[in-house]
């Protein structure tokens, strides 16, 4: 009998259920590991096995398929770049987020649809901070160190990072207490929750860091995330296309062809602006890694000067466009690279997110 009850509490140590974190949350990679993702109050998670005071949880979600890179591993997927990727809902760019993965964050492909992909992670949370309450949650906060942050350059999400002490910096630089209380959030279309600006004010790069934009009072913003006397916001508009371009636009266009074959770990996630010939619109086979079935892109000829073959995948936003192009046409193209040096035969794969006519 003593042999069957040990055996049912280990079962039920391991069985997994569903259920939501009570309060904002870091997932590391192993128990006592380096972060990989923050998981906002409210998200769904699965929770399995536990071990010395952490409990294994499972997220589920959809990142813009442009973030990731591939791998050949069971987790076959990984965010690229240097900043932040939103993990959501559902596919679409207005979902509620349910984790902010770190840069680096392994993950599993499970479906891929419409420019986004579906993905899975199990990590580990500490069993304290899922409790109900804020105590242990707060007692948490107190022993871990904060997770890793940077500016986010990510186009689906342009957010403030969440971090620093309990203060905030106003544009004249003066430094003043933040009140630890907040009024209840309204909730917005998205499911996210929806405040405004209560007085003009200004959105910083980061907690005392340069100021970004001015915002009157009354602003509509969109609340991520809230970490000691800071509020983590994305404020949406509009801007005259003409005064747009990529950032640090010069580099980009240095970045060659060849240098991403030649060292094609150093270059996933880049960004390139490039002046290349297209030569056709294909939709990649078996044979073609590194893409979706399925997915149509662009083979290009360049940049200029190079007479190299690249891939550009092709997003649905922008496959009207590329099937109205005519093969040799000139154009200039800004893409992010998915992968320097694909199989079988060491094509660079681009994420193609802008494209215009070279008059």
């Amino acid at each position: 009998m003593r042999r069957l009850v040990l055996l049912c509490c280990a079962v039920a140590s391991t069985v997994t259920a569903q259920s939501s974190v009570p309060a904002d949350v870091t997932l590391h990679g192993t128990a006592g590991g380096s972060v990989i993702a923050t998981l906002p109050k409210g998200s769904p998670i699965r929770t399995g096995a536990t071990r010395s005071g952490w409990t294994q949880v499972t997220i589920e979600g959809w990142v813009a398929s442009s973030r990731l890179g591939t791998r050949r591993d069971t987790l076959d997927r990984s965010v690229t770049g240097e900043s932040t990727a939103p993990l959501r809902a559902q596919d679409g760019p207005r979902q509620p987020i349910v984790a902010t993965l770190e840069p680096g964050t392994y993950l599993r492909k499970l479906s891929e649809r419409n420019g986004w992909t579906r993905v899975r992670r199990t990590g580990w949370v500490r069993s304290a901070s899922l409790r109900t309450g804020g105590a242990a949650a707060d007692a948490e906060a107190r022993t871990s160190p904060p997770a890793r942050s940077a500016p986010p350059r990510d186009t689906q999400s342009r957010a403030v990072p969440p971090a620093g002490p309990g203060q905030a910096t106003d544009p004249r630089g003066t430094s003043t207490p933040t009140s630890a209380a907040a009024p209840p959030p309204r909730a917005g279309s998205s499911g996210v929750s929806l405040e405004q600006a209560a007085r003009a004010t200004s959105l910083l790069s980061a907690p005392g860091g340069a100021e970004r934009a001015a915002l009157p009072a009354g602003s509509p913003v969109e609340i991520l995330g809230r970490d000691r006397g800071w509020v983590r916001v994305r404020v949406e508009g509009w801007l005259p296309e003409a005064d747009v371009e990529v950032a640090a636009a010069g580099e980009a266009s240095r970045i060659s062809a060849t240098d991403l074959r030649a060292d094609p770990e150093r270059f996933r996630g880049a960004v390139v602006r490039w002046e290349v010939d297209v030569i056709a619109l294909q939709r990649a086979d078996v044979l073609r890694k590194g893409f979706a079935p399925n997915e149509p892109y662009l083979l290009l000829r360049g940049p200029a000067g190079d007479a190299s073959v690249t891939y550009a995948a092709v997003p649905p936003s922008l496959l009207e466009l590329a099937r109205g192009l005519r093969p040799m046409s000139r154009v200039i193209i800004t893409a992010r690279v998915r992968e320097g040096r694909s199989e079988p035969v060491g094509i660079p794969v681009l994420d193609l997110q802008s494209i215009a006519l070279v008059k």
